[in-house]
């Protein structure tokens, strides 16, 4: 998602403690990427399909790969951490999802 929106996210996320990371950041792109739990049922990642479209807000589903930070990327443009995994523990993705129906005004999908 944009950099501004996961901002607005992980502020929602903390503020309902939900847990907001751990979190990615690639600048050049100015996007962040929520590592979360597979909790988002298959139907509703196709339906977030209009996030993209209209926000930039992607929801990959189970199975889908994610570039992590590695220690070479420290001070780089490619990636880094907002939040570094420090434990095995991942926020809802469901969790997440409201949190970015909340911070863009949008309606929640009654799947969720």
């Amino acid at each position: 998602m944009p950099a501004e929106v996961g901002q607005m996210v992980k502020v929602e996320l903390d503020t309902k403690r939900h847990g907001g990371g751990p979190i990615i950041t690639m600048p050049r792109t100015a996007t962040w990427t929520f590592l979360v739990r597979s909790d988002i049922p298959a139907t509703m990642i196709a339906a977030e399909a209009a996030l993209y479209r209209s926000r930039r807000v992607a929801v990959l589903g189970n199975g889908d790969f994610v570039a992590l930070p590695s220690p070479a990327d420290q001070g780089s443009e490619y990636r880094g951490w907002i939040t570094a995994a420090h434990s095995v523990f991942r926020p809802s993705g469901r969790a997440v999802l409201y949190a970015i129906h909340a911070v863009l005004g949008l309606q929640r999908q009654s799947v969720l």
